[in-house]
């Protein structure tokens, strides 16, 4: 019990030291600073914070603390002077909203009879009032205009020339926009005409010899690039220079009796294909030896047929793609190279794939071509697979 007793006396004491039961507060802040959650603000406390009376808020000089008016938000500082964000205003001064005003800068000095007077980001200048009515003091025109240039520009009251959008243009004069467009005033009198066969300048490189058309435009003459014309190109221009074009799948003749289908290649090359390689003469896409045991082998042959009504030529037979050495070509008929096949003749090419023991199964390909054409870059092409197998697992 005792415990007790001197626990709560010396919680008391320490109440008593810390101001427990004390009304009084700390001061307040009065220049912006956070206001802490014991704190009485006697001026405007504006988001969490406190500011005094007549402080002026930092973003916005025209806005103020009146805590008499609001103490909770900012009230317009009417009446103070300011800097406004317009260029061309000058004597700022803060509105009943809390904006900043400022009077437009005068500019009336740079008036004019083609010209008012206008500020641009702060400075004044001219604005030309083009097309407006004006007085050129000469009593003997008409029509007086302000021109791109502000100037005063009137019309003869007898126009000897072209009177064209309220101007009078001397005969012969050229229009300065056009080359191609003269003043003829006895064709027409209040338009341009044509000022056919002048030079002039149609800014397309691959055009010679410029001149101006009966319709007041610029034309020229296309370059000629027939020299740079062939079997599987069109001469052409391209930014004033001469190239040959390709026209690539074209038809074209390679010169060789023992193609079909040429066709242009890149490059400019004719190529033209094998008969033998036709998918309609029996040619097949792919050879697939199936499984073959590991250290044994299997043959699959090609059969090629002649179609045509003339000799054909193979001139060489390869395997590419053939990186462990399983396919290969019978030695046999590679002895017979260049072979001749005659009109309808048949020829069994055998290919040969052996399982070698490389450590590992799986698939193994290649590709078998056939060149029989001029040039030898042109061939026939045959997928070749197989898969290794160890015996165990060879399906029956």
């Amino acid at each position: 019990m005792k415990q007790v007793v001197l626990m709560t006396l010396m919680v008391c004491m320490l109440a008593l030291v810390a101001g427990c039961g004390d009304d009084t507060s700390p001061d307040v802040n009065t220049d912006g600073d956070a206001a802490g959650d014991n704190e009485t603000c006697n001026g405007c406390l504006i988001d969490d914070w406190c500011f005094d009376d007549g402080a002026a808020n930092p973003a916005n000089p025209c806005e103020i603390c009146l805590p008499q008016n609001a103490a909770g938000v900012w009230s317009a500082n009417e009446g103070a002077p300011c800097e406004s964000k317009d260029p061309c205003a000058t004597n700022g001064v803060c509105d009943a909203e809390g904006l900043c005003r400022g009077e437009m800068m005068d500019c009336s000095h740079y008036d004019a009879e083609c010209a008012v007077g206008t500020c641009m980001s702060g400075q004044c200048v001219g604005e030309i009032q083009i097309g407006f009515n004006c007085d050129d003091g000469d009593p003997e025109t008409v029509n007086d205009t302000c021109n791109s240039v502000g100037e005063c520009v009137g019309v003869p009251e007898t126009c000897t020339g072209c009177l064209i959008a309220g101007q009078c243009h001397e005969s012969e004069s050229i229009n300065p926009e056009n080359p191609c467009e003269i003043c003829v005033p006895q064709s027409a009198a209040e338009a341009w005409s044509a000022n056919e066969g002048a030079t002039c300048d149609d800014s397309e490189s691959c055009t010679l010899d410029d001149v101006c058309d009966a319709q007041g435009r610029c034309r020229g003459e296309m370059m000629d690039c027939s020299h740079y014309d062939a079997q599987c190109a069109v001469g052409t221009c391209m930014f004033g220079h001469c190239v040959g074009e390709i026209q690539l799948d074209g038809p074209c003749d390679d010169g060789d009796p023992e193609t079909i289908n040429d066709s242009c290649g890149h490059m400019e090359t004719c190529i033209g294909e094998s008969p033998l390689c036709e998918a309609d003469n029996g040619f097949p896409e792919e050879i697939d030896f199936g499984q073959v045991e590991i250290n044994q082998s299997a043959q699959q042959n090609l059969a090629i047929h002649n179609p045509m009504s003339f000799d054909l030529h193979i001139r060489q037979l390869t395997l590419d793609g053939n990186d462990r050495g399983g396919f290969a070509i019978d030695p046999a008929v590679l002895d017979l190279l260049p072979k001749t096949l005659t009109p309808g003749e048949d020829w069994d090419i055998p290919l040969i794939f052996t399982a070698r023991d490389t450590g590992s199964e799986g698939t193994e390909t290649a590709t078998f071509r056939l060149r029989s054409n001029e040039p030898l870059s042109n061939s026939c092409e045959v997928s070749l697979v197989a898969e290794l197998v160890s015996p165990a697992e060879k399906s029956h």
